[in-house]
């Protein structure tokens, strides 16, 4: 029953993700871009977990049923409170749909307004998530079964170092974006997935708790980075009309990204913690390679004349 309940809300905060992406863009005050309402509601997640995380943790100490009471409460909070959002956020008046093909490099997605940079930041997207999924599935198992020495009994601490890594990693990615929102997105977001990837091979080659917290920080500053600046090539790449759909496409994507990384992290061993860091590393290396080729190959396509 705990697996189902575990699956239950994994799922649920995936369909939570693709359902927020189409919403955001229907209550943006006036004036506010979708980046800045998105680095907000990040800012405000990372800000919720820090304060619940600790109250959590103590009830898991009395007992575990606690914890799961006390998530329930939540969760009922949460639902109320969507429940009393404006009506327009269910409207798609004056929007238009993209075909599943709009996505793509075809005439189809440049007819929507998805273009080349639009794709190649979903694909840079996909690999970050890919990380996220992977890293989140793979060490909270792996920590858990084979501590570090010394953290044996303090199997709960450990986690929370490596996961609060990443979530002050997300805090970080945020204040950058906010500094960097005047340079070019489309290259910053192909240079997250770069460092992700030199990240991970550092991890499987010189595995240590250290290393593990250096790997949780980096996670969170490129994947908070590199969404926000898929947000904003979204925003100056697509038609106002599609712009929620590719949206909620974009999310789709990167949500199941993250879940193809999960069951890799589930899958790999957890007695060769480097080997299973040596393949999640080849792994995003050959899809950084792929990304990499195609814009290089994208480049030179327009470099050349048209006949």
């Amino acid at each position: 029953g705990l697996f189902l309940s575990a699956l239950g809300i994994l799922v649920s905060s995936k369909a939570y993700g693709v359902t927020k992406s189409s919403a955001v863009p229907r209550v943006l005050p006036t004036g506010f871009t979708l980046v800045e309402g998105n680095s907000r509601l990040s800012l405000t997640g990372t800000v919720a977990a820090a304060v619940s995380a600790p109250i959590a943790i103590v009830l898991a100490q009395i007992g575990p049923q606690w914890a799961l009471r006390y998530a329930f409460v939540l969760f009922a909070i949460a639902t109320a409170l969507a429940v009393l959002l404006p009506a327009h956020v269910d409207s798609s008046a004056g929007e238009e749909q993209v075909e599943g093909t709009g996505l793509g490099n075809g005439r189809a997605a440049r007819r929507a307004g998805v273009t080349s940079l639009v794709v190649a930041g979903l694909r840079c997207n996909a690999g970050l998530r890919f990380l996220s999924g992977f890293l989140v599935m793979y060490m909270a198992f792996l920590l858990r079964a084979r501590p570090f020495p010394g953290w044996e009994d303090r199997t709960t601490i450990l986690i929370g170092l490596v996961v609060g890594a990443a979530g002050l990693g997300n805090t970080v990615g945020i204040a950058l974006a906010a500094l960097l929102r005047a340079r070019r997105p489309q290259v910053i977001v192909v240079v997250v997935l770069l460092v992700d990837a030199v990240m991970v091979v550092v991890a499987a080659v010189a595995y240590s708790l250290p290393i593990a917290m250096a790997l949780g920080l980096t996670v969170g500053i490129c994947q908070s980075l590199g969404k926000l600046s898929l947000d904003a090539v979204i925003q100056d790449e697509v038609p106002e009309n599609v712009r929620t759909s590719v949206f909620a496409r974009a999310e789709t994507l990167v949500q199941l990204s993250w879940v193809v990384g999960g069951f890799v992290g589930i899958a790999l061993p957890l007695s060769l913690p480097r080997l299973s860091l040596g393949i999640a590393a080849a792994l995003l290396l050959a899809w950084t390679a792929f990304v990499v080729r195609s814009l290089v190959l994208l480049r030179r396509q327009r470099s050349v004349p048209a006949a």
